[in-house]
């Protein structure tokens, strides 16, 4: 058996080198969370994949330099490493980052999670948000959902929709944000922004919405909403403010089928009422692997207008209405994930064959590829 080459034993200010340049690389990659743990290489999720970042093995005395590092950047008393065994917190790298940090001990060492927090908010047109979705921005109240799975993109969606209004609003609004780790820092501009961490700024999103619609906030976003919250939600867009909240959804459907979980059936004429009064958008979110090797959005998304706002009312069609988004994309500006990713296929950002096999209905699917051409907002339909 050959022998093994010892791997040299880097120093502590070697070290902090070492990782610094590793995070920098990860982030020029546009890595969206990194992962560092003894006996392994760094790691960053890189247009969804976990893709490795240089050839240095971390041995768990390196995990131990880097816990001391933030340890030191920690605010309050945390209790040495030798003794630690959870912790979180926002954390600086000089001309590399600002970072969510999270250090967990698994295997007797060190696993550290980074977040990266982007100092760039993207664009709606960079992200290609439906521009209809800036009809629901427009409303002085009211409830606009984003909806979708772990890692769809409802965070970045979030931060541009609120930077967008930060950058564009005819008058100054206070926006205030209830979030569970900051995931984006936003300064004023045209808005006054208000950003509270839950466990660190305030103790639980109830508390912290009562606060706003004391406050009479004009905005209020949270970056995530458990199914008994929505209620206090609805409370909080009926009060005059204008609420953009991130659900655990799949589709438009969905989105409304949580929004009337756990509600009593005698009570249900009544919440649908609620809903479809407050209700000014949903958009769904779905990421696509794209011809490029990145990801594209494909969407679904739901606007209010007299049409839908009857439909809601209906317990019939409450749950499925699907065919209803399709069917009033000219004149309303809704729209399918099918349409969406068919548009995509002509478009030339997804291959013909990703768009059908993530479809709800094939065979429309390939109808439009077909025809070359899907049916947007402003057409009229064939």
């Amino acid at each position: 058996m050959a022998d093994q080459i010892p791997r040299p034993v880097l120093s502590p200010h070697e070290a902090r080198s070492t990782l610094d340049a590793l995070l920098l690389e990860a982030v020029r990659r546009g890595g969206t969370d990194v992962h560092v743990r003894a006996g392994d290489i760094m790691r960053s999720r890189v247009d969804g994949e976990l893709v490795g970042i240089g050839a240095h093995i971390f041995s768990a005395d390196d995990m131990i330099h880097f816990v001391e590092r933030l340890r030191e950047a920690a605010p309050g008393d945390v209790p040495p490493h030798d003794r630690l065994r959870d912790l979180t917190l926002t954390w600086s790298v000089p001309s590399v980052g600002r970072f969510r940090a999270s250090v967990v001990k698994q295997r007797s060492t060190f696993m550290v999670l980074l977040r990266v927090i982007p100092h760039v908010v993207p664009s709606l047109e960079s992200l290609h948000i439906p521009a209809e979705l800036a009809r629901a921005l427009d409303y002085p109240s009211g409830l606009l959902l984003l909806s979708g799975t772990q890692g769809s993109g409802r965070s970045t969606t979030l931060a541009a929709l609120l930077s967008h209004l930060n950058e564009t609003s005819e008058r100054r609004r206070h926006i205030v944000i209830i979030e569970t780790k900051t995931r984006f820092l936003l300064k004023d501009r045209k808005c006054t922004i208000t950003q509270r961490e839950l466990g660190i700024d305030t103790d639980s999103v109830e508390s912290a919405l009562d606060a706003a619609i004391e406050h009479r906030t004009d905005i209020i976003a949270l970056d995530r909403v458990d199914p008994h919250q929505l209620e206090s939600l609805l409370r909080a867009a009926e009060a005059g403010s204008l609420v953009i909240a991130k659900v655990d959804a799949h589709d438009v459907t969905d989105t409304l089928r949580h929004l009337v979980s756990g509600v009593p059936t005698q009570n249900q004429s009544a919440i649908r009422l609620r809903i479809a009064k407050t209700v000014r958008g949903i958009l769904a979110h779905k990421l696509v692997a794209a011809n490029d090797g990145g990801r594209v959005l494909a969407t679904e998304l739901y606007l209010a207008s007299p049409e839908f706002e009857q439909l809601l009312m209906d317990a019939g069609a409450f749950l499925d209405i699907r065919a209803q988004l399709a069917r009033h994309r000219a004149d309303v500006g809704t729209h399918t994930f099918d349409q969406s990713l068919a548009e995509l296929a002509l478009d030339g950002k997804i291959g013909p064959d990703v768009a059908i096999s993530l479809s709800v209905n094939p065979a429309d699917v390939r109808t439009q590829l077909r025809g070359g051409v899907t049916t947007r907002p402003g057409q009229q339909h064939a």
